[in-house]
């Protein structure tokens, strides 16, 4: 897994870190975005919405067994990962010399 952790659907398979490869983590994630400066109330409603879905047993069961770590953060949490996770990958991509095909 290149994770952090390990996955609760596969527990036995290691961890990139636990394989010699500390630093190494490419999850996977999925959330809901909004366009910029969309009023806070939308935001706040959003978010309820999402959190009463993901508050639900039968699904917080499906996303469980289709291999999913439900995290369901705040507004602003999921803003600050995005921010690390943009800059993260804006190294890679420098480090690595990518450049976008024409």
């Amino acid at each position: 897994m290149i994770s952090e952790k390990r996955s609760a659907v596969l527990p036995e398979v290691p961890t990139s870190a636990e394989a010699g490869m500390p630093g190494l983590v490419a999850d996977s994630w999925v959330g809901i975005l909004a366009p910029a400066n969309t009023p806070p109330d939308v935001i706040n409603r959003l978010h309820a919405a999402a959190s009463v879905s993901l508050a639900d047993p039968v699904t917080r069961e499906k996303l469980m067994a289709a291999g999913n770590t439900i995290v369901g953060n705040s507004p602003s949490e999921f803003g600050a990962f995005l921010r690390a996770e943009s800059d993260k990958w804006r190294q890679v991509i420098r480090f690595a010399n990518i450049k976008a095909d024409d």
